[in-house]
């Protein structure tokens, strides 16, 4: 049975809250010190440990979420594929340096 209706603020507001904080903000977390990475030391991450690492000591001391696995993959180019799966979750995205940061 299916049902149609409206759901209160609060309900939406929840619904919200829950998909950002599961499926917006994880990459866009690793993505952000992903970069922030490569801009301090001058080189990707050569794996999520050592990022994970970086994120810990850095001034944000933002925590990056569990992931099961995340691959980071240098392509030719001087782009970073990163692929990452944690539980219900799998994102696959590449970064690439804009001619400012490649200074």
């Amino acid at each position: 049975m299916t049902s149609t209706g409206c759901i209160s603020s609060k309900t939406s507001n929840a619904i919200a809250d829950v998909l950002v904080a599961k499926i917006v903000a994880p990459p866009l977390e690793l993505s952000v010190s992903t970069m922030a990475f490569q801009r301090k030391h001058g080189r990707w991450p050569s794996d999520y440990a050592e990022l994970r690492s970086f994120t810990a000591s850095s001034e944000t001391g933002s925590a990056l979420t569990n992931y099961d696995r995340v691959d980071f993959t240098q392509k030719a180019d001087g782009s970073l594929e990163i692929y990452a799966v944690a539980p219900s979750m799998t994102n696959q995205m590449t970064l690439r340096l804009t001619e400012e940061s490649q200074k």
